[in-house]
């Protein structure tokens, strides 16, 4: 999904809004690869510190890996390659593709805040 790359390219790699629709695929998967390697790099340096930094206090020393494993992290991953691969085609749809998209989002949400509303207009009924 295009949001979840958006979410993803503002929030986590801290592109700027008006900057992420002028940048490729590409920019922003490598931008991503740096800062996933970065925080690789940040986290294991932090595991190997707090491993020698509680040694002399516990009877069997941490291991580095037990602390910080990246496989368990990377498994965790925000996107899957189906949402890759949807938000990558929805960056190349015309404009009225977006338009379309936009005007069914935003009517599924209408529907759900009415839904949500006749929940709690329907409760606050009761209590009387």
């Amino acid at each position: 999904m295009i949001n979840k790359y958006y979410e993803i390219a503002i929030s986590e790699i801290g592109i700027k809004p008006k900057d992420f629709w002028d940048m490729t695929c590409k920019d922003i998967d490598y931008m991503y690869l740096y800062k996933e390697q970065d925080f690789k790099e940040k986290y294991e340096l932090a595991s190997w510190q707090i491993s020698y930094l509680t040694a002399p206090h516990v009877k069997k020393m941490l291991k580095p890996k037990e602390l910080f494993n990246w496989e368990e992290i990377k498994a965790k991953s925000l996107l899957t390659p189906e949402d890759e691969a949807e938000a990558f085609e929805k960056m190349f749809m015309t404009t009225e593709e977006k338009q379309a998209l936009r005007k069914e989002n935003i009517t599924k949400r209408l529907i759900e805040l009415n839904k949500k509303k006749a929940l709690e207009n329907g409760s606050k009924n009761i209590k009387r």
